[in-house]
């Protein structure tokens, strides 16, 4: 069980009062995509943690095959994850930015990530 947050703001979820819990396939979503979200060397506790988007993404001209190989490695990382059915990314170089999209096989059954990053 995990805190949740809302996916969209990325805000700790209130319900009356009182934080809400995940657990189940949504604990695995909301896990796997703060993990994609996660900046490399972000964390003061431990720099080593996270991806690397300043280095990947956020440059002239990225590699497309790098980052994915970045996310996938980081996907399948996690011990919930099984094997990825699906996975695609678009860079859409006039709005700049990066699309995610990942079906994926876990412990608790199907779990389905879209991300949009603002490069």
């Amino acid at each position: 069980m995990d805190l949740k947050i809302d996916l969209t703001s990325r805000d700790l979820v209130f319900t009356n009062g009182d934080l809400s819990i995940v657990s189940g396939l949504e604990a695995i979503q909301q896990r796997l995509q703060i993990k994609l979200l996660f900046f490399f060397n972000e964390w003061f506790l431990d720099k080593s943690l996270g991806l690397d988007w300043f280095g990947t993404v956020y440059i002239k001209n990225p590699d497309q095959s790098l980052i994915d190989n970045m996310i996938l490695v980081a996907v399948t990382d996690d011990p919930s994850v099984i094997s990825i059915l699906e996975y695609s990314s678009t860079y859409n170089i006039l709005h700049r930015s990066f699309t995610i999209v990942l079906k994926i096989q876990a412990i608790e059954g199907i779990v389905n990530i879209n991300e949009v990053l603002i490069i």
